[in-house]
């Protein structure tokens, strides 16, 4: 106990009596128990830290600790693709078919392959090229002529695409929309979830006010700051900017 009230800054008139008449080697003792002691309390801080913002699947669905408190999500794919982005925040927004292929390594259209054609290598790396190309030409610190150059690369791409693959444009328009609209029935979901009493869930609800901030605004046309650029012609892509002190883990 006394160790403690002295690790806490906490120190009775008993105590410091017997501070006052220690030896020079019980204060070197001391200090060495107070240091760890002092070690001790930061990394428990720092796990109960780690511990604020955790978005884990389970067997039943998702365990989700929001600001340290903690519930269960159900297992839905809004919240597959909410969680790509928030373990991993894109520094500049994530296509939906790149985020389709770290959500679940497949199509999410239902019923059908996100791209019509047998040669799936092929297709990805022209996807790729696309991707590069758009962020070359939204890029506004790149010089004109590697603009004009992307540019060029891209009506390339296109007009090889219209010759050998068909729907593959609007595989991946129907992939984004279906991306959108299953965070949007997440969105919807938490904002009305309720407990097993039957009274609002907070902590569900204050989950989706966060999503609501931080993912789907930025995400969409009506977006500040990197979410602007969406409106600049990156429709079709999705973001998260997390505010200070939030990281979430597995």
């Amino acid at each position: 106990m006394e160790l403690k009230e002295a690790v806490n800054g906490t120190v009775s008139t008993d105590l410091l009596m017997r501070l006052c008449q220690a030896t020079p080697e019980q204060l070197a003792a001391i200090e060495r128990l107070l240091s760890r002691g002092r070690a001790e309390i930061v990394q428990a801080e720092s796990r109960n830290s780690d511990r604020r913002y955790v978005l884990r699947r389970g067997l039943r669905g998702w365990r989700l600790v929001f600001d340290g408190r903690e519930t269960v999500l159900p297992d839905e794919k809004g919240v597959a693709y909410a969680a790509v982005l928030l373990f991993d925040p894109p520094a500049e927004p994530m296509h939906g078919t790149e985020l389709a292929q770290r959500a679940f390594r497949d199509a999410v259209v239902d019923g059908q392959r996100n791209l019509a054609m047998d040669d799936q290598d092929t297709v990805r790396s022209m996807a790729q090229a696309r991707r590069k190309c758009h962020a070359v030409i939204d890029d506004t610190g790149a010089s004109e002529a590697e603009r004009d150059e992307a540019q060029a690369e891209l009506e390339e791409i296109s007009e090889w695409a219209r010759k050998h693959v068909r729907g593959t444009e609007g595989n991946e328009q129907r992939q984004v929309r279906a991306i959108r609209q299953a965070i949007r029935r997440l969105l919807a979901g938490l904002q009305r979830a309720r407990d097993a009493h039957g009274e609002p869930d907070q902590v569900l609800r204050a989950f989706g006010e966060h999503l609501d901030r931080y993912l789907w605004r930025p995400s969409g046309r009506g977006g500040r700051g990197r979410g602007s650029r969406v409106r600049a012609g990156l429709a079709g892509r999705f973001t998260y900017e997390p505010p200070d002190g939030v990281r979430w883990n597995e």
